[in-house]
């Protein structure tokens, strides 16, 4: 649909047809939507805003649901010129003033003649989240007025709520209601062609509640929670033992140089890549040029720097490009070496937050936790400020919708008779049982040593909080490959066993295979095809 269209009054087909919508002509009229000369039901809806139409947006009245708008036309909300009565008002007075958001201009409509201040998001709604606080899908929400109270009466589907949540997070919880609809509506259409203005005022006026109200609630008092959808690793292996979905605190301990820093930036370089997230990395011990950037460009190139040979493999083509990506999809929170500022979990939250909401980061990855100046308050235990950091994070992962991996060492572990490190758990971590007790999903990651000097990585999900949701608890053996800084399944791996005393044994029982039994191997070195039950 062209905006040059000629456009002229309703007809009467379709002033019958929004009043079964349950909106009068005049309103209509008045709200100066025409019709699509040529086409019988089509009607164009005007974007006005200071007094001048910005944009149109045409749609269908009956069958199939078509949309259009002009090519070009400012995306700003629907009605917006109302909002400058509250921009008039004394703050007092403002802050006790409502505005109703609305999905769609049919719902804006009903508002608008029941009597009520409404606007409209100008694109309805996505499934997915939009993050980045100053998107610019959300810059219409620079016109909403400071102060005024926002009743969030968008539509009660998975769309809505994430809408929702999305608005909220933007305009600020503190002054977002969200509505409660009756049985059978989804929306204020739905409301008043059943119940008439009297339905809309209930709803509006007595089944609002504030969306960051805490406490005790009923059961119809409590926000439906927006469906979070989770997403592959990329790691073939392990797909069905972990889900990485935003809103998930994950924490990951190995012991130091046994590759668990590797396998959370390989994933998050799979996710940045597959997906398209914004990743932030606060890296404590290592500064991103000195190991993550090799890293990253041999991902993104799928070859080493150099061959075997000495030859470099990298043109300058090829490093821009893979710059250019790494540039576009990762943020590095790193630590000032010429600043006294202590690298406190207060620093890395108030970081944390700018990168969500300035660039629209999905990942945070804490690597690792133990380099973090803790700068704990006087009479707070290790384990009580350990406990208190993981909820300040976790609250942190559910408001803004991200998924945050914690890198945390291992308390000190003595070897074993064999002068190996058996593999940890979360229980072994630094200082607190909460690691394993409060995380969303625990992670281990170990390194085994096999025949012919291979070596393979043993990871297993310890902890899964919402099992056949997140993933599931148990093992698998992986491979990385240097070469392209990506991992596999290992399932040929043969592992390497401790010498033991020559016994001379009977020939039935000597053993016919290279690969030892479950139990000769112990509980880390289990080949791909066992997994915990």
């Amino acid at each position: 649909m062209s905006e040059e269209r000629r456009l002229t009054p309703l007809t009467d087909h379709q002033a019958e047809l929004l009043e079964a919508r349950g909106i009068n002509r005049e309103t209509a009229v008045n709200l100066g939507w025409q019709s699509c000369e040529g086409r019988k039901d089509w009607i164009a809806i005007p974007f006005i805003k200071n007094g001048v139409v910005v944009n149109r947006k045409y749609r269908t009245l009956a069958g199939e649901k078509k949309f259009s708008q002009d090519k070009g036309g400012e995306q700003c909300l629907y009605n917006v010129d109302i909002l400058k009565w509250p921009e008039k008002m004394k703050p007092e007075d403002r802050r006790a003033q409502q505005v109703i958001i609305v999905e769609g201009e049919m719902d804006c409509a009903i508002a608008i003649q029941c009597g009520y201040m409404a606007v409209s998001v100008p694109s309805g709604a996505n499934e997915k989240p939009v993050e980045a606080e100053d998107s610019a899908k959300f810059e219409f929400l620079k016109d909403f007025p400071r102060l005024c109270i926002a009743v969030l009466a968008v539509d009660d589907d998975i769309a809505g709520h994430t809408l929702r949540q999305d608005l909220a997070l933007r305009l600020g919880w503190h002054r977002c209601k969200w509505v409660k609809y009756p049985k059978g509506c989804k929306d204020l259409n739905d409301v008043f062609r059943k119940y008439g203005q009297k339905g809309v005022d209930k709803v509006l006026k007595e089944k609002t509640n504030f969306m960051n109200q805490g406490g005790l609630f009923k059961l119809d008092e409590l926000a439906d929670e927006p469906f979070v959808e989770g997403i592959d690793p990329q790691i073939e292996s392990i797909s069905d033992l972990w889900t990485v979905r935003r809103g998930d605190l994950v924490v990951v301990t190995g012991i130091p140089n046994m590759g668990k820093s590797t396998l959370v930036n390989a994933v998050s370089a799979n996710i940045a890549n597959v997906y398209a997230w914004n990743v932030a990395i606060a890296s404590f011990e290592t500064h991103p040029r000195r190991g993550l950037l090799k890293f990253l460009r041999t991902y993104f190139l799928e070859k080493p720097p150099v061959s075997k040979e000495g030859f470099a493999l990298w043109t300058p083509e090829e490093i821009a490009e893979a710059d250019e990506w790494i540039n576009r999809r990762f943020y590095f929170i790193v630590p000032d070496v010429m600043s006294d500022e202590m690298t406190s979990l207060g620093w890395l939250i108030e970081r944390i937050k700018a990168a969500i909401t300035q660039h629209g980061v999905n990942m945070i990855i804490i690597d690792p936790w133990n380099e973090i100046d803790h700068d704990r308050p006087q009479g707070m235990s290790l384990t009580e400020y350990v406990g208190f950091a993981i909820k300040e994070l976790k609250r942190l992962c559910w408001r803004y919708m991200v998924s945050i991996i914690i890198v945390a060492h291992p308390a000190k572990l003595e070897k074993n008779k064999d002068g190996d490190f058996d593999m940890p758990s979360l229980y072994d971590i630094s200082d607190s049982s909460h690691w394993k007790n409060k995380c969303d999903v625990g992670i281990v990651v170990h390194m085994l040593h096999g025949e012919d000097k291979t070596i393979a990585t043993m990871f297993k999900t310890e902890k899964i909080r919402e099992w056949g949701v997140m993933g599931t608890v148990g093992k698998r053996l992986l491979k990385f490959n240097p070469a392209t800084s990506r991992y596999s399944g290992y399932e040929d791996f043969v592992p390497l066993l401790p010498p033991t005393k020559k016994k001379k044994e009977p020939a039935e029982k000597k053993a016919d295979s290279k690969i030892p039994d479950k139990q000769d191997m112990g509980t880390a070195q289990l080949p791909l095809a066992y997994k915990d039950d």
